[in-house]
């Protein structure tokens, strides 16, 4: 009686990322005859983190990715995957950028927030009370800020918010 022909099957997993600036990753699990060598490669042409034994990709920015697999046997089998963001138009606040004060009691500092979906249409509050249209606080004296941000005039929008960041430090000179 024939053997049978070994036929290599893949299955993935993926870890989408939260937001659409996250990084997401993608587990790979073949059946086939060991060893097995993959190749990976990405819709837009950069290189591809993978672990020590090539069936996992971390660090992967939100795009399409495909995989090829090919086993002791020579066996291939090929697997397409598209990482997406789980939430691509939440505001996102990953850094704070400051101007010092020109002295350590003037109102003459900023704060501008950084990071995805954060443009002048948006509104925040910032730990120091002020409402601002837009991620930038101006005239604050040294010290310690935050935004939070909040629905448009209308409360129609309120997507996801992400603060990574820690509170941006306003120095005086």
């Amino acid at each position: 009686m024939p053997r049978p022909i070994a036929i290599l099957q893949m299955h993935t997993v993926v870890e989408h990322p939260l937001t659409s600036d996250g990084l997401g990753r993608i587990y790979c699990h073949p059946l086939g005859q060991e060893p097995i060598e993959y190749t990976w490669k990405s819709s837009d042409g950069s290189n591809v983190a993978v672990t020590e034994y090539g069936n996992e990709a971390y660090d992967l920015p939100v795009g399409l990715y495909r995989i090829t697999a090919v086993d002791a046997g020579g066996s291939q089998a090929y697997s397409s995957v598209t990482v997406q963001a789980l939430h691509p138009d939440a505001v996102v606040i990953r850094e704070y950028r400051t101007t010092p004060a020109s002295t350590s009691v003037a109102r003459d500092g900023t704060v501008e927030a950084i990071g995805t979906n954060l443009d002048t249409t948006c509104r925040f509050v910032w730990t120091n009370g002020v409402e601002t249209k837009g991620p930038f606080l101006k005239d604050v004296p040294p010290g310690k800020y935050a935004a939070i941000y909040l629905p448009d005039e209308n409360g129609t929008t309120f997507p996801i918010f992400v603060h990574t960041a820690s509170p941006a430090e306003v120095l005086g000179s």
